[in-house]
């Protein structure tokens, strides 16, 4: 009978509770308990306060010899017993009554997926209301609390499964409408705003959030008390002052305004809920997390690193991991990489940050642990282990956003790979309305990258029309957002643009606008590209001394930001610089650096120019001839019109070059002949037979 009643228990059964099923005295107990124990059939705890089946297989023969009915009977009293006890586990009392078909499950279930919700464990948690929904639904349950639970499991889901958020949070509103619970429309209506967020519906998200919030701040107290978790007085609500992560909302889809008036106004009268203080509520971690992100965008950098950092404090002391580990991952992906791209110690530091925190909230569904890391191995040429965190992310499934971002990065990897239609083919899916698509539509920096990145590839294929209506999309973006982080991307796209189509003035004038953009505030890596374009293009006509200025700043940048894809794009540059001033041999070591560069980062595209300009270096090496003192095809020709009695502008007009060119021929002319004037210059070519 001891054996029987034990199995009923479990696996492991507590003297305390054992003793008043079984209606023994403590002597009996114990003698039943060691004549058990002699037979191998159960074991003692070294504390002497429970006994355990000496193997499941015990219990389980012993479990499933007792009749059904008289099962029953034993899980109504034991979990009578275990409620009854000063600490009862919620979970235990649960499991008792829902095999005695009790509906007292209910509540223990409630408030066993409240405990969970708390410790952040929200897929057991999403199990126990599920539970005691279901029970709700088996007799004539209370409607009232069967909306209440719908409203929590779709909150819960808002994170993994957002869609099936929405159905609940769309009953719970249903029957919120029936019993007149209006904390409960409240909170459901501003609930499924959040399931929208992820589903990627902004424009749904922000207007479901709006209505809930207004109508969660005109409840009464005694209404706002009702959202409050459960009993637990150290416990996070279930909503606070839902504006914080509405300001999140708002930054992230790009209403930067918006979200800075919001944030960075103070509401007074709201009840803080945790004993933590202000730096403790709740709402503040919101609050801070979507300012730092429009400041970031705002291109306020300072302001950004700051509000991140109280955000992130925040969210540790509420022991909330799955948000820290996104706000650690925004303040990476916003802040770190393009304010501060030097600090690549930095870069590391966050990323493993906000690996440990999804680590630590695992429960939440959010499994793809590594992703911070990805933009980090793509910065420092560890692509191969970029894609292989990409592709393991996306096979872990990964809530929207999330997902966005990962698809990003692959196609912009496939871009540098020389596999185009492999990157059209994540902007289709991202973005099928193509650049018609309205701004808001996309969380803002996910959608001025996607532009951006379908900018580049008609760029690539020389497609002037089709980059064109991409690069007036991304500028209407931008004007609406309001954003200054991206301006400099930008501007180096127009620039390419108005180069391929041969118009160098206007070419210069978007070149000279990104290098602005890109000092003020400084981003690292937009100010390498605007210095590398900007030496490009004085090499297109000549301004050698110029070009060289650009591209050192340019290489000195990819070299502090530790970026090797970078300094090779640079090192090409340099390579037909010196091409064109005749320095063959140093183009063909450039070339060698760059080809050593991109080969195990598999650039196609890149490695295909620099075989093309060391096809011509060669051509060029074999069919001109070699001249004295080292003097290159162009500078015999200054020469030989110098020679002749030309004056500088006269030389300008015969060769089509500037006199600024001119000038700077005739100073590298000087230098080799080791000569200070015009005379000397002719002297040297009369006596070398080149006049």
């Amino acid at each position: 009978r001891l054996l029987a009643l034990a199995a009923a228990v479990g696996q492991e059964a507590a003297l305390a509770v054992l003793g008043p099923l079984a209606g023994m005295d403590e002597e009996a107990l114990l003698t039943a308990v060691e004549g058990a124990a002699e037979a191998g059939l159960l074991a003692e705890s070294p504390d002497g306060l429970h006994v355990r089946f000496a193997h499941a297989l015990v219990r389980e023969a012993v479990y499933t010899g007792i009749s059904p009915a008289r099962r029953r009977l034993l899980h109504r009293r034991i979990g009578e017993l275990l409620a009854a006890q000063p600490h009862p586990d919620p979970d235990a009392v649960a499991m008792h009554f829902q095999r005695a078909a009790d509906g007292r499950a209910v509540p223990w279930l409630v408030r066993a997926g409240e405990r969970a919700q708390l410790a952040y464990a929200w897929l057991t948690a999403i199990e126990r209301y599920e539970a005691a929904l279901a029970l709700l639904q088996v007799g004539e349950g209370d409607i009232a609390q069967e909306g209440w639970l719908r409203y929590r499991i779709g909150r819960l889901r808002r994170y993994r499964t957002p869609e099936q958020g929405v159905e609940y949070l769309d009953e719970a509103l249903r029957i919120a409408a029936i019993v007149g619970d209006r904390a409960l429309a409240a909170a459901a209506r501003y609930t499924r705003g959040l399931c929208f967020f992820y589903i990627g519906d902004y424009e749904t998200a922000i207007r479901d959030m709006s209505a809930g919030c207004d109508a969660l701040e005109t409840l009464p107290p005694d209404e706002q008390e009702r959202l409050d978790l459960g009993p637990d007085e150290h416990g996070t609500p279930t909503v606070t002052n839902p504006r914080g992560l509405l300001v999140i909302t708002l930054a992230i889809t790009g209403r930067i305004a918006e979200a800075v008036t919001m944030g960075e106004a103070t509401r007074e009268g709201v009840p803080r809920h945790t004993p933590l203080g202000e730096l403790g509520w709740a709402h503040h971690g919101d609050r801070f997390g979507g300012l730092a992100n429009a400041y970031a965008l705002a291109g306020r950098p300072g302001a950004a690193r700051d509000a991140h950092a109280r955000a992130r404090e925040i969210y540790r002391a509420l022991g909330n991991h799955s948000t820290l580990g996104a706000n650690t991952n925004q303040a990476l992906a916003l802040v770190s990489l393009p304010y501060s791209t030097e600090q690549t110690n930095e870069h590391w530091q966050l990323a493993e940050e906000a690996a440990d925190a999804w680590g630590r909230a695992i429960s939440t569904g959010e499994r793809s642990l590594r992703f911070a890391y990805i933009p980090v191995l793509m910065l420092v040429g560890r692509w191969s282990e970029a894609c292989a965190e990409a592709e393991a992310a996306l096979r872990g499934g990964m809530p929207g956003t999330f997902r966005m971002n990962v698809l990003l990065i692959l196609g912009e990897l496939a871009r540098a790979q020389g596999a185009p239609e492999v990157a059209r083919a994540y902007i289709r899916e991202l973005m099928p309305s193509g650049p018609q698509t309205t701004p808001g539509g996309l969380p803002l920096p996910v959608g001025i990258a996607l532009l951006r990145l379908a900018s580049a590839l008609c760029l690539d294929a020389g497609e002037l029309a089709n980059a064109k209506e991409w690069l007036e999309a991304y500028d209407r973006w931008l004007a609406w957002s309001g954003a200054v982080l991206g301006q400099s991307e930008g501007q180096v796209l127009w620039a390419q643009y108005f180069r391929l189509a041969g118009d160098m003035t206007q070419a210069r004038d978007h070149a000279e606008r990104a290098l602005a953009h890109a000092t003020e505030p400084r981003q690292p890596l937009a100010l390498l590209a605007a210095h590398r374009l900007l030496g490009e293009l004085d090499t297109d006509v000549g301004q050698f001394d110029a070009a060289e200025t650009h591209l050192q700043a340019s290489l000195a940048l990819a070299d502090a930001c530790a970026a090797p894809y970078e300094r090779a794009l640079t090192l090409l540059a340099i390579a037909k610089l010196r091409a064109a001033t005749g320095a063959v041999e140093q183009a063909q070591t450039l070339l060698d650096g760059v080809r050593a560069a991109c080969e195990p980062l598999g650039a196609k595209p890149t490695l295909a120019r620099v075989a093309a300009l060391g096809e011509r270096l060669a051509a060029t090496a074999t069919a001109t001839p070699a001249y004295p003192a080292g003097l290159s095809a162009r500078e015999v020709e200054v020469l030989r019109l110098v020679a002749q009695g030309l004056t500088n502008p006269q030389v300008a007009e015969r060769l089509f070059l500037s006199p600024r060119t001119v000038e700077q021929h005739l100073r590298s002319i000087y230098n080799k002949l080791g000569v200070a004037t015009r005379a000397g210059a002719t002297h040297f070519a009369v006596t070398n037979g080149l006049a």
